[in-house]
């Protein structure tokens, strides 16, 4: 598990689910609107921000590469490019960006060579070798270098251990121990393993701490957590905050910010009441694959102003 969808949407369906499909080619063109008192784009800041990285991959600083491409699976940049960053990052050395390329031969020599040199922490290593080790002595040896890891510190070590614990791999599941690794990875700044801490808290009802959670991995940059986070305000009645994390949330490529924010549009709630405004993030969402939004969309369009 690495993402979550929105805890609860206080303003519509929060069942329906977004399209993968969708989710995973490149957006359609979708000209930028001002919302508020500037431009907002679906996915604008994910992009600028992969945009950086991977000028700082192309300028020679190879650790940028992998990093510039999402550990989830949207292609802010085109699928192209991101293929060609990580395979960048492969011919340069990096085990982490040969592994997501799938060149998995060389990502392994790379990482068992950086860990038996001392030149590198053991986790690429640890991961490949839990993952696609030949035997299960081989995958457990990963295991224990993955623990060994996060116990140093790594917090990737730590998120992709509490991954372990909490689907059950090698043992039993064993979610407080996952929950503790996701809060250790999360104090690493890791916003995948913040989102995963608020998804766990949310299960055990602990809303509170789970909507602490939700705004520490969208201060990370976490789209989906920005609109857990939205949520979050949306029912304590802070609209104005709401609309501030869902915009947030839409500009890193999570429909649901869109759709949540085009809610408060249409009631006016935390912003100022626009029909139009309302149409445009309805239709922004159910472009990128939230088809609720698509009806929504057309319904409003049809309203008589207020």
């Amino acid at each position: 598990m690495q993402l979550l969808l929105a805890l609860a949407c206080a303003c519509g369906s929060p069942t329906a689910a977004v399209d993968d499909e969708a989710s995973t080619r490149p957006a359609p063109e979708v000209a930028a609107k001002v919302v508020g008192d500037a431009a907002l784009e679906f996915g604008g800041t994910l992009r600028d921000e992969a945009a950086a990285l991977a000028e700082r991959c192309d300028a020679g600083e190879l650790t940028a590469c992998e990093k510039a491409v999402p550990r989830d699976r949207l292609m802010t940049l085109g699928q192209e490019r991101h293929w060609a960053l990580l395979r960048r990052g492969c011919d340069g050395g990096e085990p982490f960006a040969c592994w997501r390329a799938l060149e998995l031969t060389r990502a392994h020599e790379l990482a068992a060579a950086a860990c038996r040199d001392g030149a590198g922490d053991c986790v690429a290593h640890g991961l490949l070798a839990a993952n696609l080790g030949a035997t299960e002595e081989a995958k457990a040896d990963g295991r224990a270098l993955v623990a060994k890891a996060c116990d140093a510190g790594s917090a990737r070590a730590c998120f992709n251990l509490a991954t372990w614990f909490e689907d059950g791999v090698s043992a039993p599941p064993d979610l407080d121990r996952a929950l503790e690794l996701y809060k250790r990875a999360c104090d690493g700044d890791d916003a995948l393993a913040c989102n995963n801490a608020a998804k766990l808290l949310h299960d055990q009802v602990n809303v509170a701490d789970a909507c602490a959670f939700s705004r520490r991995a969208c201060a990370l940059g976490h789209g989906q957590s920005c609109s857990n986070a939205g949520v979050c305000d949306d029912d304590a009645k802070s609209f104005a905050d709401a609309a501030q994390r869902y915009r947030q949330a839409c500009s890193l490529a999570d429909v649901l910010g869109c759709y949540n924010l085009a809610h408060l549009y249409r009631r006016g709630d935390g912003v100022p009441r626009s029909r139009d405004t309302g149409v445009y993030l309805f239709e922004l969402a159910c472009t990128h694959g939230y088809r609720p939004a698509c009806n929504d969309a057309t319904v409003l369009a049809q309203e008589p102003l207020p």
